[in-house]
């Protein structure tokens, strides 16, 4: 994965083609963008804790965020269901910590 800062309004047509998807520190794909290249289930990096608003994904993956929570909870969805072929809006904004990506069969 690799982070992409763009420091303008980011146009998620923009987002790399052989990217699966980004993510964007601003609401509708404004301000920075951090591109998603694989699929997993992993930690963004501690720049992007807390950061996300929105985000693009391709018709090749799924996505859906999470916040760690408190200590001694469980992690919270920040992204309520797994989307895909989607541009949006985080339902919790500022909130995601880590990701969970899964390619499309």
């Amino acid at each position: 994965m690799t982070a992409v800062g763009t420091g303008a309004q980011a146009d998620p047509i923009d987002c790399p083609h052989d990217a699966l998807g980004c993510l964007y520190d601003g609401d509708l794909g404004a301000g920075d963008r951090y591109v998603i290249r694989r699929c997993d289930s992993y930690d963004l990096p501690s720049g992007w804790w807390d950061r996300a608003n929105s985000f693009f994904m391709t018709d090749r993956a799924l996505l859906r965020g999470w916040n760690y929570g408190r200590p001694g909870e469980s992690s919270v969805p920040t992204l309520a269901t797994l989307r895909g072929n989607d541009f949006d809006n985080f339902d919790n904004k500022n909130a995601t910590d880590w990701i969970e990506v899964r390619c499309a069969v």
